[in-house]
């Protein structure tokens, strides 16, 4: 174009191929690269998906040992996560931000082709636990432990490669955000930018965030299994539901990192096949903020089956619900700048249709999981792995397609076949939905997940989505067939390639020079994406592109000439103009205000149930008054006693006398058992609650007198109890004494003498 620097011819000497694809710092060079990976990635992931159907094709262990099922079903998540999805939106990244802002490069360019290079080092580090006595990670790609822990150097090996992945997450996230931040040209003010750099420097901001959180959780699981530590340890006095915690306040975010960069790419398609600005820029832009800040505080919904407070529970499913809010103004959004478009249908845009119907399909099952009392039937079933398979593989692998056709043009100087493009979108169409759709009824019945044998009951829709699987898997062989083909056959693209395409990119040639945007491009009306934010005056006039046919010249025109009658009468009265410094507050206070509502939730749930239905949530054990917070600092000292039956040979005790406790919050003491004699006794608690009065207000979460306790000839055995005193304990109540007495449960005693008598004589020589 006339007035954008457009490259210069590259007066170096020609560099070899090793020298171009190994050391180069061209940010479309090193875009390509992070895309081929993500290919070859995607290949393996999907073999993996393949090999998983036809295990599950049929009831029965068909063609995989368990344990390699296992293996595999670990290996394809972290592969397809991290290896497929994550690269290629940062090739993405690579190839479009610099030419959308008028940048000549990356800003940190040397960094940017080290942090590619981690990627290769990363995943061979994972596929070759494949090789190792014992074999590949086979915990989950949550990696719960003590699962994940059961492993030989396979644990290393994953922990090594997460790290490794993570480093080069973090450096191509700083890279983007100097990138975005500092090398804008001249009059591309951060709400000028186009969507997908939105959508990007915000996903930059939440990997820098949650990446050294799973660091921290991995290290600690390393340190576990190497190192004698016992983080998540229970018998050493760790925890394993904290790392579902750590785990997950990187998780939820992660879902968001992926999905954020393919809701910019749709708000780019969208609007150019509509042959419409994007409806509601501004909002676009506040909602994709909403949506990273709200992936902060709603990690627990995946943990709802661990036991936590109600209170808890009730939090985490508002503030899981609020997400739908700004995901539906973003939908509402698409369908707006659709709207009395001029719409045409060519690929880009019939795989970003299907990703808005698909993906709201996968919003709508998460909405179903946000409930708690629902999510405890769906919870680790089929149902959840198609939630996550239509948000993540119609969601943000169909964004993926879509960007590719959609830029392809662009990158390479070649059209591909429309029709072909149109036959892969319509086979994955099909295919797709046979693979995932019918898992929902499979997790409505109750089949779990991760397992590689089933009930004959599920039979028929796992049938089904295997053939689904098999049809999928041809899908990325077929678009690779078309790319490569236009290369050789395919018409010379425009500069423009699609019609209604508008931004700084579609100002280069096509393909885009190696070098773009050496000095500082000049912004012209029509340059930039969105009718309201250019800034045209009378003096500067855009010169349409002689490509560009006669009628979308004359719309060109109309344009630029209420453009400049608009602008001047702005600058005739300044003190009605907007003013953009306000971007800032208004994002802010929206992101107070909603975390603000997500808390107030609470209280007014519990007001409706109380005045509503009658329920008095806070009576029972951990809501919100199991947290003390009602009860001020009152305290009630709970003594404790312990003691046996003549006939138990056991010494019995507390191993604390007092404790001075809060009303509403749990507390746990210790009693000490052990047996005296030379065989194995069992014995029944009886526990007693002093004043009577106070018995209505103690409450037993946990005894050791629930059940018959069995110890062996001389063993010991501490004893825990957790017990809440209720808040509406009688104030003229002051202390409160817990005592046990062990007796002999003679039935069950008697049967384990007779089973003791023979094992001894079995062993006598």
């Amino acid at each position: 174009m006339a007035h954008s620097a457009v490259g210069h011819d590259d007066h170096h000497h020609p560099q070899s191929f090793f020298e171009r694809w190994f050391f180069s710092t061209n940010h479309k060079d090193i875009g390509t690269l992070y895309l081929g990976f993500s290919f070859i990635m995607f290949v393996i992931g999907a073999f993996m998906s393949v090999l998983i159907r036809l295990e599950l094709a049929q009831p029965g262990i068909q063609y995989i040992r368990p344990e390699i099922f296992n293996q595999l079903t670990t290996v394809h998540a972290l592969v397809m996560i991290f290896g497929g999805v994550m690269p290629a939106f940062v090739g993405l990244a690579n190839w479009m931000i610099p030419l959308q802002i008028g940048a000549p490069d990356m800003a940190l360019p040397r960094m940017n082709n080290w942090s590619f290079w981690l990627l290769p080092v990363a995943f061979s580090l994972l596929l070759l636990t494949f090789l190792l006595p014992g074999g590949a990670p086979a915990g989950g790609w949550t990696l719960y432990p003590p699962l994940s822990l059961q492993g030989g150097y396979n644990v290393a090996f994953t922990v090594f490669a997460i790290h490794v992945a993570g480093i080069s997450s973090i450096m191509g996230a700083i890279n983007i955000i100097a990138t975005v931040l500092n090398m804008r040209a001249p009059g591309i003010d951060l709400l000028k930018m186009p969507i997908f750099c939105w959508a990007w420097l915000i996903t930059a901001f939440l990997l820098i965030a949650v990446m050294p959180v799973l660091a921290g959780a991995v290290t600690m699981l390393l340190t576990d299994k190497f190192f004698g530590t016992s983080f998540f340890n229970a018998a050493g006095g760790g925890d394993p539901v904290m790392f579902q915690h750590i785990f997950w306040f990187f998780g939820h975010p992660e879902v968001y990192i992926m999905i954020l960069p393919a809701f910019g790419v749709v708000s780019e398609i969208i609007p150019t096949f509509s042959r419409k600005p994007l409806f509601g820029y501004q909002a676009m832009v506040y909602a994709t903020a909403a949506i990273a800040f709200l992936s902060f505080i709603v990690w627990a919904h995946h943990m709802f089956t661990v036991g936590m407070p109600l209170g808890g529970e009730i939090y985490f499913m508002f503030a899981t619900m609020l997400i739908s809010i700004p995901t539906g103004v973003k939908v509402f959004n698409w369908v707006s700048t659709m709207w009395r478009g001029s719409l045409t249908f060519e690929a880009p845009m019939l795989w970003s249709v299907a990703f808005v119907i698909l993906f709201t399909i996968g919003g709508f099952s998460g909405l179903m999981l946000a409930i708690v009392a629902a999510d405890f039937q769906y919870h680790d079933t089929y149902f959840v792995v198609a939630h996550f398979h239509y948000v993540l593989v119609t969601g943000a692998v169909f964004a993926l397609i879509a960007a590719v056709y959609y830029w392809w043009p662009k990158w390479t100087g070649r059209m591909y076949s429309e029709k072909w493009a149109k036959v892969h979108f319509w086979w994955s169409i099909v295919f797709v939905n046979l693979l995932f759709f019918p898992q929902h009824f499979l997790g409505l019945a109750g089949m779990p997940r991760r397992i590689p044998d089933y009930s004959v009951a599920f039979a028929d829709w796992n049938l089904i989505s295997s053939i689904g699987a098999f049809g999928m898997f041809a899908t990325p062989f077929m678009m690779a067939a078309i790319l490569l083909s236009s290369l050789r056959n395919g018409e010379k693209a425009e500069a423009r390639s699609w019609e209604g395409a508008r931004g700084l990119e579609w100002t280069l040639p096509s393909p885009a020079p190696a070098h773009t945007f050496t000095t500082p491009p000049t912004i012209r009306p029509g340059d930039l994406a969105h009718d309201d934010i250019a800034q045209p005056t009378s003096d500067r006039l855009y010169q349409s592109d002689s490509q560009i046919h006669g009628i979308e010249q004359q719309r060109q025109r109309a344009k630029r000439t209420a453009l400049w009658r608009r602008d001047r009468s702005m600058s005739e009265t300044p003190a009605t103009t907007p003013s953009r410094s306000a971007g800032l507050p208004r994002l802010i206070g929206v992101a107070v205000v909603v975390f603000l509502l997500t808390f107030s939730l609470v209280p007014l749930y519990r007001i409706a149930c109380e005045k509503v239905f009658g329920v008095r949530l806070e009576r029972g054990p951990g809501s919100e008054a199991s947290t003390g917070a009602a009860s001020g600092k009152r305290t009630v000292r709970v003594e404790f006693d312990g003691g046996v039956n003549s006939r138990l040979p056991w010494s019995f005790h507390p191993e604390q006398l007092t404790m001075d406790v809060v009303p509403g919050e749990l507390n746990e003491a210790l009693y000490f058992a052990r047996n005296d004699s030379q065989q194995a006794v069992v014995g029944s608690a009886v526990p007693s609650v002093a004043p009577a009065r106070a018995s209505g207000f103690f409450s037993k979460t946990e005894c050791f007198c629930f059940t018959a306790q069995t110890l062996q000839a001389g063993e010991t055995r501490d004893m825990p109890v957790r017990f809440i005193v209720d808040p509406d304990l009688p104030p003229e109540i002051r202390t409160i004494t817990l005592s046990y007495t062990f007796y002999r449960n003679d039935a069950l005693s008697d049967r384990l003498a007779p089973a003791a008598t023979s094992e001894g004589a079995h062993a006598a020589p």
